[in-house]
C-alpha cells in the first residue's frame, strides 16, 4: 500500500512539474482544450467572406459574412455593338464582381456632315455616319426663315463702312449700318449729314445714323443738325463718321445714350449741350481717355460732379 502511494505522489509531482513547464497551449491540449488561432487575410466566395483558421483546425473560419457591394464602376463602356461591362467591389474584402451592360443598339456615335445647304426657299440635308460601324442617315436643315446678320467692315476713300450680308447661300442681301434710317436724312455731296424739316419731326425715338445715303459716304453730322428734337432718347453713329458739328444735339433733352465711333477727329462745341438725360458720378469717365474728356468738359453744366451715363465708345458695344 505504501508502494502505491509513493508512485501516485510521485506521477503527481511529475504532472506539476510539466504542466509548469508548459504554455498555455500545452496546458490546454492537456487539459483537453484548444485556442483557435485565424490569419489576418480575407478569404472569400461568390457570396461570402471569412477568415480561415492558422491553427491545425483548417476547418474553422471567424468573421464571416455577406459580401457588401458598392455602387459599381463602369469598367468598360457599352457601344450599340459590343457589351459594356461594370465592375462590383466588396467593402469589407476587397472581393470584385462583373456584370454585363448590353449593348444598345440606337447609340450610335454620329460623324455630321452638311451636304446641302439650306437657304431661303429650300431646305438642307445633312449625312451622319457612324464612326463606329459606318451606318449613315441623312437628317433635313429646315429652310432659313430671315436672314443672318454677319458685320464686316469696308475700306472705302479712306473710310470705313460697316455693313452686313447674309451668309445663307444663293441669298444676295447686303445691308449698310443704318440704312434703314436714310429716309430720315439728306447728304451733300461733302459727305454732311442734315434732316430736312418734315423728317425732323417725324424721327423715331431710337436712330442709327446712315453709313451711305444714295451712293454717298456720310462723313459728317450737320451743325444743329438734330438741335432740340423731343423724342430722340437713343443715337449710333457709325464707324464712317469723323466729325459732329457745333450743338448737333444740342437741347435734345430724352436722349439717354449716345454710341460714338473711335475715329472721330472733330467735335464742335455744345454738341450735347442741355442734354440733360440720366447722369452719375464722374467716375463712368474713367471709360473715356483724357483726350475724350477734355472734348466733353462742357457736355454738362456741373461735369466736376457729373458725367453723362451715356457716352460709350463705339468698337466697345457695336464692333
Amino acid at each position: 500500500m505504501k508502494t502505491i502511494t509513493k508512485v501516485f505522489f510521485a506521477l503527481l509531482l511529475v504532472s506539476v512539474v510539466l504542466l509548469a513547464s508548459c504554455d498555455e497551449d500545452a496546458i490546454n491540449n492537456l487539459l483537453g482544450e484548444h485556442t483557435h488561432t485565424f490569419g489576418e487575410k480575407w478569404t472569400y466566395d461568390e457570396t461570402h467572406h471569412w477568415h480561415c483558421a492558422t491553427c491545425e483546425h483548417t476547418e474553422e473560419v471567424s468573421d464571416k459574412g455577406a459580401h457588401s457591394w458598392d455602387d459599381g464602376e463602369i469598367s468598360v463602356a457599352a457601344t450599340h455593338m459590343v457589351d459594356g461591362v461594370k465592375t462590383y467591389t466588396c467593402t469589407v474584402c476587397g472581393a470584385t464582381r462583373t456584370e454585363i451592360i448590353p449593348a444598345n443598339a440606337d447609340a450610335h456615335t454620329w460623324d455630321e456632315e452638311i451636304t446641302t445647304p439650306a437657304t431661303h426657299t429650300h431646305d438642307g440635308v445633312k449625312k451622319c455616319t457612324c464612326t463606329e460601324c459606318g451606318f449613315t442617315k441623312t437628317e433635313v436643315i429646315p429652310l432659313v426663315t430671315e436672314h443672318i446678320h454677319e458685320w464686316k467692315v469696308e475700306e472705302r476713300n479712306g473710310s470705313k463702312l460697316q455693313y452686313w450680308e447674309c451668309p445663307v447661300p444663293d441669298c444676295d442681301e447686303m445691308h449698310y449700318f443704318g440704312d434703314e434710317y436714310a429716309q430720315y436724312f439728306e447728304v451733300d455731296e461733302y459727305g454732311v449729314l442734315s434732316v430736312p424739316y418734315e423728317k425732323y419731326i417725324s424721327l423715331p425715338a431710337d436712330i442709327m445714323i446712315p453709313t451711305i445715303i444714295n451712293g454717298q459716304i456720310v462723313t459728317a453730322i450737320a451743325p444743329f443738325a438734330l438741335v432740340g428734337n423731343p423724342r430722340l432718347e437713343s443715337i449710333m453713329i457709325p464707324l464712317s463718321v469723323t466729325n459732329i458739328g457745333e450743338s448737333a444735339f444740342e437741347k435734345c433733352t430724352g436722349l439717354a445714350e449716345v454710341i460714338l465711333p473711335p475715329g472721330l477727329t472733330s467735335i464742335g462745341v455744345s454738341v450735347f449741350e442741355v442734354c440733360t438725360g440720366q447722369t452719375r458720378k464722374c467716375d463712368h469717365a474713367i471709360e473715356l481717355d483724357e483726350h475724350w474728356r477734355e472734348r466733353f468738359r462742357w457736355l454738362h453744366k456741373s461735369f466736376e460732379y457729373h458725367f453723362p451715363r451715356w457716352i460709350h465708345h463705339f468698337g466697345r458695344v457695336f464692333i
